[in-house]
């Protein structure tokens, strides 16, 4: 059993199937992109001591070794902070 919602292009497809919602509407393919790296290494964080694993390199085509560490930037996190940020006032506007 998974949460959907971790993964920003499932949840992104269930508010669109389900909602007739596009949570990603005003949100640039490369912020997409990005954002989805992001919550793939939190996955990697919150379930593998955030060591790089055979399943995170191959999701994210990471350049990182297997049982490397994956980095924490503060600058990223504020990036992610504000696309999410950007992408609930686009819904609430529409």
């Amino acid at each position: 059993m998974g949460n959907s919602f971790q993964q920003p292009i499932k949840a992104e497809q269930i508010f669109k199937t389900d909602l007739g919602v596009e949570i990603f509407k005003e949100i640039k393919t490369e912020d997409q992109d990005f954002l989805n790296y992001q919550f793939a290494k939190r996955h990697v964080i919150t379930h593998n001591l955030g060591l790089v694993d055979e399943r995170f390199q191959d999701k994210v085509k990471s350049w990182q070794e297997v049982g490397q560490e994956v980095p924490l930037d503060y600058a990223e996190i504020r990036n992610v902070l504000d696309i999410i940020s950007k992408s609930i006032k686009s819904i609430i506007a529409a």
